[in-house]
C-alpha cells in the first residue's frame, strides 16, 4: 500500500496526476486516523513534498480526523512555512501572514 510505505519512511513518491493525488491524501488521511500519535510527524513531512496547496489540504483533512497533529514536533515549523496559505488573503490574514514572516526572520 504506497500511503502506508509512506508515512513509513519507505517511500516518497508524489503522484503528478491530480486525482491519484486525490485519492493518496485520502488513503494518507486514513491511516493517519487509526494512529495519530505515530503518524502525525510522518505526515506533515510528506505534506511538504507535495505542491503547497496539497500539502494544505492534506494537513486540514487530518486535523479534523485527529487535532494530535497539532501536537507533532514539526506542527508550528509547517505551519509558519505555510502560513501565506493557511491565510488565505484577506486584510486581516494578511497582517497575520506578515507577522509570521517577520518571527521567521528573527529565528
Amino acid at each position: 500500500m504506497e500511503a502506508l510505505d509512506i508515512l513509513e519512511g519507505r517511500s516518497q513518491y508524489v503522484p503528478t496526476d491530480h486525482l491519484e493525488l486525490a485519492h493518496l491524501c485520502e488513503d494518507l488521511v486514513a491511516i493517519y486516523r487509526t494512529n495519530p500519535t505515530l503518524y502525525a510527524e510522518p505526515l506533515l513531512q510528506y505534506s511538504l513534498l507535495l505542491p503547497p496547496e496539497w500539502s494544505v489540504l492534506l494537513t486540514r483533512d487530518a486535523y479534523k480526523a485527529d487535532k494530535a497533529i497539532t501536537k507533532a514536533k514539526s506542527w508550528m515549523p509547517y505551519a509558519m512555512k505555510m502560513s501565506e496559505i493557511i491565510l488565505a488573503p484577506t486584510p486581516l490574514r494578511q497582517i497575520i501572514a506578515r507577522w509570521f514572516r517577520r518571527l521567521r526572520g528573527r529565528r
